[in-house]
């Protein structure tokens, strides 16, 4: 297996944050100053965080890893000082909201870790984004003012341009100080006034400063590990005096063992004194015992003699028993001839019992087929009748309107006689009238006739 990767770890309130060497190199060219110039000393080395609180080291660790990072709003002071479960004031989330972020943006700027920084200020000024109170910003001017921090700077003077009227007219607005704060040229004179006295002094080079803060990180990473050696030593001289104590309760263990084996000479001749005394009360039970033989063999005579009398009676007994034997295979023997004409007379009971079952079945059977049958023709003659009353009716409605239709018909002729006759009235009136008919005239009136005919 290969070696395992090299880590930064970060010491704070007893809490230990490990992430690898080359995240660590990557974000920050700092901590790879400070890395190379502890790898002499160890080769995964350990910052001690003091200045910055757990929640900072945290956040700075997750942004390591994740590339962001996400405050933990539920132990702002704010929300831990709501009474009986209300809403924390606005401001005051608000201003611990943005604590929190200074303090990321700050250790960021300690440790040389811009993007950090850069994602800290995006974070200040999403909140101030949403509401707006004049008191927070002036709160996080003046917590700004104490850093070195430019580019923070600049983004509060850009924020405070849209409320430049709220905030001169609201109290602890100091127009001179904000002035003198913001300005670079006007900082840099307060910076060299307030050195020793009003003799201005020279200031180092900015990359004087980053060599002296990198040796400074150096020698911490170098005064963490010697930390770290010292508690090491201290485990082992730990284990030593553990180490030490154990071997000093064997050597008083092997004094009590030799004691012990001093007084072993006393305890031999105690127990040979009382070997002796046992062997005396040896002898008078070997004595008690003799006795007891002479009485054992006295009983084992008499128990002989009872033995020859139970022989005799053992012999009576057997004689007994053969006879009662020969019996009981005369019983046998009877038994098992009652037992097989019992088995026979069984068997024929079976058979009979077996023929009644058979004859009752059988009768139940015939009867059975009887009952249906007369049910069968009773049924089928209830449903002949059903079918011929059906066809009763069907031909008494046919014959209705049969009757019906005869009855209309017969009107139909009654009304075209009538006609017929009211026609030839009407041909012989015209024909007595009229003399000359024309041949066509005449015709139509054959026609009409002759229809009239076929109608009837």
């Amino acid at each position: 297996m290969g070696a395992a990767p090299l880590s930064l770890t970060f010491l704070c309130q007893g809490f230990a944050f490990s992430i690898p060497q080359s995240i660590a190199r990557a974000q920050s060219p700092k901590l790879a100053a400070s890395l190379d110039a502890a790898q002499k000393i160890s080769q995964n080395p350990v910052v001690t965080v003091k200045e910055f609180s757990l929640d900072t080291v945290n956040c700075m660790v997750e942004f390591f890893k994740s590339g962001c990072y996400e405050v933990d709003r539920r132990n702002f002071p704010s929300v831990l000082q709501a009474v009986g479960g209300a809403p924390a004031a606005p401001d005051r989330f608000m201003r611990d909201e943005l604590t929190c972020h200074l303090q990321i943006c700050a250790i960021g700027t300690h440790y040389g870790v811009p993007k950090l920084c850069e994602l800290a200020r995006d974070n200040i000024q999403k909140v101030f984004g949403g509401k707006w109170f004049d008191s927070v910003f002036l709160f996080t001017v003046a917590v700004v003012l104490k850093s070195r921090d430019d580019k923070l700077q600049r983004l509060l003077v850009t924020l405070a341009r849209g409320h430049l009227h709220s905030l001169t007219t609201s109290n602890g607005f100091d127009h001179a100080t904000m002035l003198r704060s913001f300005h670079p040229k006007f900082r840099d004179q307060d910076d060299i006034l307030q050195q020793s006295g009003d003799q201005p002094k020279p200031t180092s080079a900015p990359t004087t400063q980053d060599e002296s803060s990198t040796k400074l990180d150096a020698l911490r990473i170098e005064v963490s590990s010697l930390k770290q050696q010292v508690t090491a030593v201290s485990c082992e001289r730990d284990e030593l005096r553990d180490q030490f104590s154990a071997a000093s309760v064997k050597k008083e263990e092997l004094w009590q063992s030799v004691a012990t084996l001093a007084a072993e000479p006393d305890l031999l001749r105690n127990e040979l004194s009382n070997v002796a005394a046992e062997k005396k009360e040896f002898r008078d039970i070997a004595a008690k015992v003799s006795t007891a033989r002479d009485h054992a063999e006295q009983v084992m005579s008499d128990a002989k003699k009872k033995k020859s009398s139970a022989e005799v009676k053992a012999e009576e007994n057997e004689k007994i028993l053969e006879t009662l034997q020969r019996e009981l295979r005369v019983a046998r023997s009877e038994s098992g001839l009652l037992k097989a004409r019992w088995d026979k007379e069984k068997t024929k009971s079976s058979i009979l019992t077996q023929e009644n079952d058979d004859l009752k079945q059988s009768l139940e059977l015939e009867r059975r087929s009887r009952v249906s049958i007369t049910e069968f023709a009773r049924d089928d003659v209830r449903h002949a009748l059903k079918d011929e009353q059906k066809v009763t009716t069907d031909l008494t409605a046919r014959l209705a309107q049969a009757s019906q239709a005869l009855k209309t018909k017969r009107n139909r002729s009654a009304t075209l006689m009538q006609e017929l006759t009211q026609a030839k009235r009407n041909f012989e009136s015209e024909r007595q009238s009229n003399t000359g008919m024309s041949l066509s005239e005449r015709d139509r009136m054959h026609e009409t006739i002759g229809s009239q005919r076929s109608e009837i």
